[in-house]
């Protein structure tokens, strides 16, 4: 099995792993006791084969996988670390001392066995557990990680990865070979956080603020996202932010999905029972079966495929379309999708427009880019005044017009549905909006 190298975003990763590790293991000591043994596992087995192993986060904590099988469990419920071991390679006396303190179930096949110790107490036992458990690693690292535990580790053990050299338990440790970092692309105008550099681009745009303004400023910002300047008229406030908004980079393309999709949000049910409910305004684009009825269709997704059932639920007071994921299609979804994700469905037709299947995918399996077309006027920021007349949201967001039906947005509004859509595809491109009075 050839692995191919996943790009993964890195600081997104890394705030998603520091959260599930603050929630699944608030206490310090024994994090670090666990994450030490992890770091030391990896150290072991990373070059046997730097494709043979991922982590995943659950509710518990960490669990590393090699090969397929898991190595280390964490339970932070309970504070303890389970460890795979071969039995048979342990020496006796370490065997009798282990059973007499730890946790141990043999398994009776004799494929491998469990050993549960307490952490951090028992940290200092694993010595005598090691030679057992380097016997099942040095086993499991012949064979490359299974596909399907790479999505888990490129969103959650990635970040876990960077979270143990951020915390100096091992500054330098590896992530598996299929791992390829990305990094998100600056604008050589855009000066990043440097005091002195924000100070000297201020300089040369013919503006003079104090070091403290800026950095005050910039702060601000950085906390809260959403800043009030006061004072009187000709102090500055309005150029600061406009210098600020000039060292943004600007986005020279736009991601779109088209418009003749299907997207649906994410919703926990659908991960939970391998379902998803097609909104009825969304059969615009296919002919769905009759009412009572259901249909197979081919769903088509990465490079796999999967028959699947299509079913049209009528009753008095309801009426909806229902896509049922099963086997390969079902294992698919539930690593790639999250909650409040967005999964986008292409109907697929046959020649007399009857709809045969789906192609299932993420925003960006579909999106196009297009040129951002800004006449000299950066897309991703807004000068708006705030005029004193102004009696409710009506300007700044926009109405429906009952006479002609439509809602007459505005430039505000279409600015911060831009803003969205850029969050939502991960772009990790700035906006500021400012309102001036």
């Amino acid at each position: 099995m050839t692995i191919q190298s996943q790009i993964v975003d890195l600081p997104a990763a890394l705030e998603n792993a520091t959260k599930l590790m603050q929630r699944s293991m608030p206490d310090n000591e024994y994090r670090e006791s666990v994450l030490r043994v992890f770091a030391k596992t990896i150290r072991f087995i990373h070059p046997l084969n730097p494709n043979c192993w991922s982590i995943n986060i659950g509710r518990d904590g960490p669990f590393l996988l090699v090969e397929h099988e898991w190595a280390l469990d964490s339970h932070g419920q309970t504070k303890a670390l389970t460890f795979h071991v071969y039995l048979n390679k342990m020496e006796k006396p370490d065997r009798s001392f282990i059973e007499k303190i730890a946790d141990v179930q043999e398994d009776k096949k004799d494929l491998w066995s469990a050993i549960t110790l307490q952490m951090p107490e028992q940290e200092k036992v694993i010595e005598k557990i090691w030679p057992a458990f380097m016997a099942y690693l040095k086993d499991k690292t012949r064979y490359d990680i299974h596909t399907h535990s790479i999505p888990p580790h490129l969103r959650k053990g990635a970040g876990l990865v960077e979270y143990i050299r951020k915390n100096n338990i091992d500054s330098t440790l590896p992530q598996p070979g299929y791992v390829k970092i990305t990094k998100q692309p600056v604008n050589p105008n855009f000066v990043g956080v440097n005091l002195n550099n924000l100070v000297n681009s201020f300089a040369k745009m013919g503006l003079s603020f104090s070091n403290w303004e800026i950095a005050t400023f910039y702060t601000a910002l950085q906390t809260k996202g959403f800043v009030i300047l006061s004072g009187i008229s000709g102090m500055g406030k309005t150029k600061l932010a406009q210098a600020f908004a000039r060292l943004m980079p600007q986005p020279t393309v736009r991601i779109v999905v088209p418009d003749d999709l299907i997207k649906i949000t994410v919703q926990p049910y659908m991960r939970k029972y391998s379902r998803i409910i097609i909104p009825k305004s969304n059969v615009e684009f296919f002919t769905p079966p009759e009412a009572g009825e259901s249909i197979q269709v081919k769903l088509t997704f990465s490079t796999q495929s999967e028959q699947c059932m299509l079913k049209h639920y009528q009753y008095s007071n309801t009426d909806y379309i229902q896509l049922y994921l099963k086997g390969k299609a079902r294992i698919w979804f539930v690593e790639n999708f999250q909650p409040d994700d967005v999964v986008i469905l292409e109907p697929q037709l046959n020649e007399d427009d009857n709809v045969v299947g789906f192609k299932l995918g993420k925003q960006k399996d579909f999106a196009k880019e297009i040129p951002v077309e800004t006449n000299g006027n950066p897309d991703n920021y807004l000068f708006l005044s705030v005029r004193p007349d102004w009696r409710d949201s009506k300007s700044l967001l926009g109405y429906f017009n009952p006479i002609d039906q439509q809602y007459h947005s505005t430039a505000f509004l279409e600015f911060i549905k831009r803003a969205h859509n850029s969050f939502k595809q991960k772009e990790k491109m700035p906006g500021l909006s400012c309102l001036m009075r």
